[in-house]
């Protein structure tokens, strides 16, 4: 068994939902981040920077005015933001992800206050946002749902939680999906 496989099934197991259950996730995307940091250091600082985005005086200049990071971070993220938020109901779940992120950071980070941005971000699920206009449209706006003689609650998954119909990991932007209120299901 490979020892990425071998990562996945371990972080599975009941025996880790404690506290820490995504240390060994996080610590593999942090391994993955600073491989690929340590590679855009690289071609920075061989002359390639402005490929990635504005050049290096641009960046000193906005490290002490906010509205020059700004006005960097909307040049750069809102198109980023606006060519993956286009079709929110046929996304994969990496997109959704994507865009969700995306939008929170623009939104509660930068704060970003143009007119093309938030009508952007208003598209999208937020990570720290009750209210938005995709979890409406799926969730209706109602919190108990009938069906066939079961009270369905929305609910919100703290731990690994496999959804009974799909056998899929129940994932996504709080609440993610309804639950049986019978204590027996």
């Amino acid at each position: 068994m490979s020892l990425y496989l071998y990562e996945c099934l371990e972080l599975l197991t009941p025996r880790t939902y404690d506290l820490n259950v995504f240390w060994k996730a996080r610590m593999r995307c942090r391994e993955d981040l600073n491989e690929q940091l340590a590679d855009f250091r690289n071609k920075r600082s061989a002359g390639l920077g402005s490929i990635f985005g504005p050049a290096d005086h641009l960046l000193e200049e906005s490290k002490y005015n906010k509205a020059k990071e700004l006005q960097i971070v909307e040049h750069l993220l809102v198109p980023c933001l606006e060519s993956v938020s286009d079709d929110l109901k046929n996304a994969t779940d990496q997109m959704l992800v994507t865009v969700s992120s995306l939008a929170t950071i623009l939104l509660k980070y930068y704060m970003v206050r143009s007119q093309q941005a938030q009508q952007l971000i208003d598209r999208c699920p937020l990570y720290v946002s009750k209210e938005r206009p995709l979890r409406t449209k799926i969730f209706r706006g109602n919190k108990k749902q009938v069906f066939r003689d079961h009270h369905f609650n929305q609910h919100t998954y703290y731990s690994v939680t496999y959804c009974n119909h799909c056998g899929l990991i129940i994932w996504g932007i709080a609440p993610q999906g309804y639950q049986c209120a019978r204590k027996d299901m």
